[in-house]
């Protein structure tokens, strides 16, 4: 988008208040005294040409008499404190950046994309300048976004003034900062203190004449500075949020827009002297503390967030337990291939043509000792592939290799130890002119070689002509795979549409494989991403794909596993094991397996595929992550893996004389249970399978160390990715929106095989990505060879299927994930999972099983268009067939297909669906018979080939998987269904109560018992999950309670949940009670596979109070108001609210039953600004909150006092202006009084309107118009130290933000004062109670603002207000008072 200057008379659409504002900026002084809503107590202000301060907008508006800026709303000029009314505008809607008000806390949120601010016709020549800017990047994406620039009219701003902005490279962190401008020019990068994106920081940047430079500083720390030529600038224009500039033809423009929050920008006309910086710099972190934690407090959950790579990452983080990384010692060129001999030896091909032999000479397992070879000498250039000779190998022993112009063997003919010739096994073609040529190399089964030719020009694969007329030909060696006879006499293309094939081999069944590169940037549609094919005779691998004209006659076969997101640059391939007798890396099971290394990212890949009826499928975990180049690895003899790196930066890193590196990984602790795989269970929860049980200490704190993200881009361990290429594509991965899926829960299987994950619902259709601790890795230092952070980290999708089976008899069932329709790929993609391998046993049962699942059946045999790409061809449309085989009695439902059934000679019976409409996921049910020979064969076809393939298992999605994309603001949870008719206050007196007894054990909000886990958390949790948890409790057991059999040196026997307190535990029964144990007496303690919480509680308590205690469970009691104002005090600490109720007197013994209490709240319309005076709002969550007290009834007045049914009421809460108040009034609130009954008067309710006087005769003190005064602000509220009334027991002091009155019209003497505040010198009373007959009456004046009523301090008074003028014990209504309250950590 190229947005250009708008002249300033088009600002009129802002309205004719911006106008007036607009044209002062040409005309104002540079000094001039601040705007009155500024704040007084910046300490510089000589000089302050623009002071943009988010926190003060609100009360801009409202002195400027201009419509209120609310939350979350586009800004459509921020208002300019400075005295000068520079204030900077946006006309355009689009452009907008939008006011965020987090905690009382704002912020202006720019989106990266097009939002920014401008201020024209500054007119100034500035020889120096000092700025100031508060702000969080969110994202680099590249191309210079920019924090400001100023510029001269039309002119860019570097070359007439300075920018300040991230810099040309993308990135993950914020660690650029480029300061340039007239005199300065170039990109610099002035940061030497990098941090996180969503943290704030102060940028000062300071233009200095003498000494001529410029000074930046982050949070007051120096960073580096940079010398300037100085000039005048001729600054007119000045831009927030992106720059103004152009490098072509066009005239300069607005671009680079930054994407994050800025809270302040403060601009001087002149260079601050270093006291007035410390000045500055002070005053703005004391305003700014604290600020980054309150915007991401604020964030919803599942809402987008940026990458945040870690501090310090390791050099080589392995994502999975178990492992360790050492470095070899040997300092070599970068090295290329490596492969050990049967002798142990390590051949290592460098870059730059050299062969080498390492060896371990001191047993330490890491070769130390390199001796040449082959001493290459220009010989072989750019060799990219090695292949050694088979033993007994007829030429001798050595290596094939790939390289520019040629496929060779390097071979030994006299056995000593060196190469010494050069045998030409295929050459003769003209070289491309790529740094590649001929790259990978394989020797087959019978002996024969295989290799790759790269293609002939990626960036014009069709080989298109100056006529338009595609040259590509089929039967030309480029862009194939090529087989050579064992003698190399002839040669054959094997394979074509190959781009770069940087790996060949074998795996131990003799299929061959390629890695392939990604080339969607240079064609739309030419590999869209790296790729592992399975190469076989006569097949077109997709580059170039298909085309109507330049490439008719091919099918585009798809690859094995895709390597995503684009530009991992696939290289090295090695199977793990090889074989029978083979040494294996890492766990058994994962023999076989494709180890891959993606080298543009540094990535390291474990893929598991699955060989079914000749066909090849796959997936991919993602097992390691370095800061280097990976490029190849190999197994060792003992069982390690050893990696070969570049140094340097992508794609070809520092190139053949450049210094690489060695690691080797070992398998050094594998008792550590390894995840096997992890896959989405339900719309609500995630499980993760490992291959042994875990072990209990390793599962504590599960649920606050795990962490979900997802998005189109997320992968495992992207914290830890250092190296990203330059590619566009790369850049907009950054951009792509990352999320947090909110955990709410963990527990694990019995057998301690699985964890069951509970998170927020979860149905977009990308890729999710798991953080759990360590598991019992060593953490840093600790661990063995190079550091390691003890972590794991696994992906999954929503790829799969959900599978029920049910027992012939209609009893047994049980149900799982499958990672595929057809059965026998499920089982080779889930081996190793006790969940799928227990569903496994079922099936060989005579019974029936269900599949269901969503598929993607769109472009099955055409590549993927690049995203923002469009393709100059349209091929006939492409229909789907799926094809499922199995046993008679086999139904199949798919919305809108046709299925076609017959008998096939083996005996199974073939149904092919064929679909009309699958632009989206399509739903489809699979059921059959289940019994001994049962089996489910799915494969699709197409139009284009008859040939049957295998479904790729990223098209199978499970039924909860959507194509909408992921709100980002979701809606919180609602009460499910199932839960109506249900009794919040029910079911919380079960919970406490004797027949639950659910108290005893577990907490919630705060309250309860501690032996089982606190259930605070169940309000996000999905509804059949908690059915599951509370009616089958050892089906899913929390990690952190755990039961042990526990046997005492006495002979005691102990069952429970342990907690260790030093040499103390204590052990929670199932009875409600702890017993401690001193460590010492233990003589044995096992886990066992049951929870300590007896089962039958559905049986016990029955449906309908069964339904009310899960309400209590599952319904959040109502939050906090939301706030709408930046001047909001901080929420009470919970060490304040503990103190006052440790400090009250301890109740008496309840002996008789809760008196019922009949409440009347009054309220009127509101009649004041934001969060003021909110009576409506006031009287929605007051009625709410008094409605969860056992016993109390409540009766809502919107308009009015509430005196018109008096005979049904104990006590009348009045929050309001009190219009309906006269002296008419009085003798029904007399008559209510003398009776007996109770009044409450919050605040302005104390008006006494036309008649306060016989108002105040009743309550003590009123409101009079003309007489009676106001303020708004902090309020000390003092407790008077000689009364000792029940209301304020445990209170001494109390600071609200709100509002008091003074000279009110009564006698003080008649009321009983209970708190004062201070106004004109005396203490004036604030809080009073007074009797009136049998009645009471209590009054605050507090109550101005929506936040004082969730102050849980302010509650207690009320609610104690409330209770005794009802005659009642003050403290009935105290749980209510932290209820949805302002408390740190959350309330109650």
């Amino acid at each position: 988008m190229r947005l250009t200057r708008f002249p300033l008379t088009s600002i009129v659409v802002l309205g004719p208040l911006l106008f007036a504002a607009s044209i002062a900026c040409l005309t104002a002084p540079a000094r001039a005294a601040l705007e009155p809503w500024a704040d007084p107590a910046l300490p510089v202000q000589n000089g302050l040409i623009v002071w943009l301060d988010a926190g003060r907008q609100a009360s801009a508006r409202v002195a400027r008499n201009a419509p209120a800026a609310l939350p979350d709303t586009p800004l459509a000029f921020w208002n300019d404190g400075s005295g000068t009314h520079r204030d900077f505008l946006q006309r355009r809607s689009e452009s907008q950046p939008v006011l965020v008000v987090s905690a009382g806390r704002s912020v202006v949120r720019f989106d990266g994309k097009d939002d920014y601010l401008e201020l024209a016709g500054l007119n100034r020549d500035l020889s120096e300048t000092s700025v100031f800017i508060v702000a969080a990047p969110a994202t680099n994406l590249g191309g210079f976004r920019g924090f400001f620039a100023a510029n001269a009219q039309g002119r860019n701003d570097y070359t007439s003034g300075f920018t300040i902005d991230l810099g040309p490279a993308p990135s993950s962190r914020f660690d650029a900062l480029n300061i340039e401008g007239k005199g300065f020019s170039g990109f610099f990068n002035v940061l030497e203190t990098p941090r996180g994106f969503g943290e704030f920081a102060t940028i000062e940047t300071i233009l200095n004449a003498s000494p001529a430079n410029v000074a930046t500083t982050l949070d007051g720390r120096p960073q580096k500075p940079r010398e300037r030529r100085v000039e005048n600038l001729p600054i007119d224009e000045l831009t927030l949020g992106a720059r103004f500039y152009s490098n072509d033809a066009r005239p300069a423009f607005v671009q680079g827009f930054f994407q994050g929050d800025v809270a302040e920008v403060l601009v001087y006309d002149r260079s601050l002297s270093d006291a007035e910086r410390a000045a500055v710099t002070g005053y703005l972190a004391a305003k700014h503390r604290g600020l980054t934690d309150a915007v991401r407090a604020s964030a919803p959950t599942g809402d987008e967030r940026p990458l945040r790579t870690v501090d310090n990452p390791p050099p080589f983080q392995t994502l999975v337990p178990g492992f360790s990384v050492r470095q070899s010692p040997l300092d070599l060129t970068n090295i290329n291939n490596i492969r050990y001999r049967p002798d142990g030896k390590l051949v290592a091909l460098a870059y730059n043509g050299n062969v080498y032999l390492l060896s371990d000479t001191d047993g330490d397992g890491l070769e130390d000792h390199a001796s040449l070879f082959w001493d290459n000498q220009g010989r072989i250039r750019a060799p990219i592939g090695m292949a050694l000779t088979p033993p007994g190998y007829h030429l001798g022993e050595g290596l094939f290799i790939a390289s520019k112009g040629k496929c060779s063997l390097v071979v030994d003919e006299n056995g000593d130890g060196r190469a010494d010739r050069e045998v030409f096994v295929a050459q003769g073609w003209p070289e491309l002119a790529n740094n590649v040529d001929a790259l990978g190399v394989a020797v087959g089964p019978d002996g024969s070689i295989y290799f790759g030719r790269g293609t002939h020009d990626y960036t014009n694969a069709y080989l298109v002509d100056r006529a338009g007329k595609s040259q590509y030909d089929l039967k030309d060696e480029r862009g194939t795979i090529i087989k050579v006879s064992p003698d190399f006499r002839t040669r054959e293309i094997v394979a074509t549409g190959i781009r770069f094939p940087v790996a060949l081999a074998f795996n131990h069944e003799g299929d061959l494989f390629a890695t392939d590169q990604e080339g969607a940037t240079w064609l739309p549609n030419g590999n869209p991403f790296d790729e592992l094919l399975h190469i076989r005779q006569g097949r077109h691998y997709g580059f170039p794909p298909r085309h109507s004209r330049h490439l008719p006659g091919v099918i585009d076969e798809p690859s094995v596993i895709d390597y995503t997101p684009q530009h991992q640059s696939t290289c090295g391939l090695t199977f793990n094991g090889g074989g029978p007798g083979k040494p294996v890396f890492g766990p058994s099971w994962w023999a076989g397996d494709a180890i891959v290394c993606g080298y543009s990212r540094g990535k390291l890949y474990r893929s598991t595929l699955a060989h079914v009826r000749g066909e090849y499928v796959g997936r991919t975990d993602l097992i390691g992550v370095a800061s280097m180049l990976l490029v190849d690895s190999c197994i060792a003899p003992d069982g390690s893996l050893v990696v070969a790196a570049h140094s340097g930066p992508p794609d070809w890193g520092s190139g053949p004389e450049g210094r690489g590196k060695l690691f080797k990984l070992s398998y050094s602790e594998p008792a550590l249970p390894q995840p096997v795989v992890a896959w989405s269970s339900g719309p609500r929860e995630v499980r993760v399978a490992f291959d042994r049980p875990l072990e209990p200490d390793a599962l504590r704190d599960l649920s606050t160390k795990t962490t979900i993200e997802y998005g189109p881009a997320v992968s495992a361990g992207d914290r830890f990715e250092t190296l990203r290429p330059g590619y566009a594509v790369v850049a907009a991965q950054l951009a792509q929106p990352r999320r947090r899926l909110a955990v709410r829960g963990v527990g694990v299987t019995p057998d301690r095989r699985t964890l069951l994950i509970a998170t927020d619902p979860q149905s977009a259709s990308l890729s999710y990505a798991i953080a759990l601790p360590g598991l019992g890795r060593a953490d840093g230092e600790k661990a063995k060879g190079l550091p390691q952070r003890a972590e794991v980290d696994v992906a999954y999708s929503l790829n799969g299927v959900e599978a029920r089976w049910t027992d012939a008899n209609g009893g047994a069932s049980s149900a799982t994930w499958l990672p595929h329709l057809d059965l026998a790929v499920a089982r080779s993609l889930s081996r190793r999972s006790a969940e799928q391998d227990g569903f496994w046993t079922n099936l060989e049962t005579p019974g029936r099983i269900k599949l269901k699942a969503r598929l993607r059946l769109a472009a099955l045999l055409r590549p993927a268009v690049q995203p923002g790409s469009t393709v100059d061809d349209r091929l006939p449309a492409e229909k789907p067939s799926l094809i499922v085989r199995g046993r008679d009695g086999l139904l199949i439902s798919a919305a809108g297909a046709r299925v076609e059934s017959t008998t096939s000679g083996d005996g199974m019976i073939e149904h092919v669906v064929h679909f009309e409409s699958f632009d989206l996921l399509t739903p489809i049910e699979i059921e059959g018979p289940t019994g001994p020979g049962f089996a489910i064969e799915v494969s699709f076809r197409t139009s284009d080939d008859a040939r049957a393939r295998l479904l790729p298992p990223s098209r199978i999605f499970v039924p909860w998987a959507s194509d909408e994309p992921p709100s980002s603001h979701p809606a919180g949870p609602s009460p499910p269904p199932a839960l109506a008719g249900g009794d919040w206050v029910r079911g919380r007196a079960l919970f406490y109560g004797p027949v639950a007894q659910c108290g005893k054990c577990h907490g919630i909000r705060g309250e309860g018992g501690r032996i089982g886990p606190d259930l605070s958390n169940l309000v996000e949790r999905d509804f059949d999950s908690v059915v599951r948890d509370v009616s089958q409790p050892s089906a899913t057991i929390h990690p952190d309670y755990v039961t042990y059999n526990m046997a005492l040196a006495d002979g005691r026997v102990l069952t429970g949940s342990v907690r260790t307190e030093g040499q103390t535990l204590r052990v929670g029964l199932s009875t409600g009670e702890e017993a401690t144990v001193a460590r010492s007496e233990v003589e044995d303690m096992k886990p066992t596979n049951l929870s300590t919480m007896p089962e039958g509680l559905p049986a016990l308590l029955g449906p309908e109070r069964m339904k009310d205690l899960l309400t209590f469970l599952l319904v959040a009691p109502p939050g906090p108001a939301p706030i709408h104002r930046d001047d909001a005090p901080p929420p009470r600490t919970r060490a304040e609210w503990d103190a006052v109720l440790k400090a009250r007197p301890a109740a008496p013994a309840q002996s008789a039953p809760v008196r019922p209490l009949r409440i009347t709240l009054a309220a009127g319309p509101k009649d004041h600004g934001v969060d003021e005076h909110d009576y409506p709002l006031w009287l929605d969550r007051w009625t709410q909150l008094l409605r969860t007290a056992e016993g109390v009834t409540v009766r809502s007045v919107a308009t009015g006092n509430g005196l018109d049914d008096l005979d049904h009421t104990d006590v009348v809460v009045w929050y309001s202006a009190n219009l309906t108040w006269s002296a008419d009034e009085a003798p029904k609130l007399r008559a209510f009084l003398e009776r007996g009954g109770g009044l409450v008067v919050v605040h302005y309710g104390v008006n006494g309107v036309k008649a306060p006087d016989a108002l105040a005769d009743l309550i003590g003190l009123a409101w009079a118009d003309g007489q009676s005064k106001f303020r708004h602000g902090p309020l000390d509220l003092k407790f008077r130290k000689t009364t000792k009334h029940s209301i304020v027991a445990g209170l001494d002091a109390l600071k609200l933000v709100d509002e008091s009155y003074w000279k009110l019209r009564g006698d003080p003497s008649r009321v009983e004062v209970l708190a004062t505040g201070d106004e004109e010198g005396a203490a004036q009373p604030l809080i009073w109670v007074r009797r009136q007959g049998k009645g009471r009456v209590f009054c605050s004046v507090p109550g101005h603002y929506t936040w004082t009523f969730d102050d849980p301090l302010f509650r207690l008074l009320l609610l104690r207000g409330i209770c005794w003028t009802a005659d009642q014990p003050v403290d009935r209504l105290i749980n209510l008072a932290p209820l949805g309250a302002r408390i740190e950590g959350g309330s109650k």
